[in-house]
């Protein structure tokens, strides 16, 4: 539960640094979190291809966390 509550916090968190980044221009930076595409291919019958990208407001993200995380003790 507490996962959930932090990607939440840090998911508002992104949103609001987007809406104040032209108040606020150092809440405008982004970072790259995930993996690039990775092709499994079984016995050339079957082919999946995994891969995940998030691209985060940083400050943002990371003030939505620590938000979450004082209201989950709480």
């Amino acid at each position: 539960m507490l996962v959930v509550f932090l990607a939440l916090g840090a998911f508002v968190g992104d949103i609001l640094g987007e809406l104040l980044s032209p108040y606020a221009p150092i809440l405008g930076r982004y970072g790259q979190l995930g993996f690039s595409p990775v092709t499994v291919n079984l016995l050339h019958l079957v082919e999946f291809t995994f891969g995940i990208s998030f691209r985060l407001n940083i400050l943002g993200a990371l003030l939505g966390g620590i938000l979450a995380l004082f209201l989950w003790w709480k």
